[in-house]
């Protein structure tokens, strides 16, 4: 198999990877919408940013593969700054929806409990995409 079609294959792998997890993502959070887990299931919003931050990486992952020919570990180190700078502003982004559903929607603080929370919440994601990069060094290792 040549390299073109060894990335190319991963890209495809992976971006089908993103989309079911966005799914499994978007059911979670609508049934814990519905049912008040976040409120009622200790240290949920936690294990939700961590699901979050692996999508990001897994997502961010596949968009930066393209048709690239070199080995897939390789890519994935050449654009880890791009990478890294994607995952920290989209976590840094979901901070601030949360803040202005807080601020504008719900006027109390429901999502943002305190600068701590916010956090947490980033620090959490990032070690999302941590397991996510493992995960993937692991799964499409040579």
């Amino acid at each position: 198999m040549s390299g073109y079609t060894m990335c190319v294959n991963i890209s495809i792998s992976l971006l089908r990877f993103s989309v079911i997890i966005l799914l499994g993502i978007t059911i979670i959070h609508s049934l814990a919408t519905v049912f008040y887990w976040y409120w009622s299931i200790h240290h949920f919003d936690t294990i939700m940013h961590v699901i979050g931050g692996f999508w990001l990486l897994v997502f961010f992952s596949a968009l930066f593969l393209g048709d690239k020919t070199q080995e897939y570990i390789h890519i994935i180190n050449q654009k880890k700054w791009i990478i890294i700078a994607g995952i920290i502003s989209s976590i840094l982004g979901w901070e601030m929806i949360e803040w202005f559903f807080d601020t504008f929607v719900y006027r109390q603080n429901i999502w943002q409990l305190s600068v701590g929370d916010s956090i947490k919440d980033i620090s959490f994601g990032l070690i999302g995409a941590l397991l996510a990069y493992f995960f993937i060094r692991f799964k499409f290792k040579n």
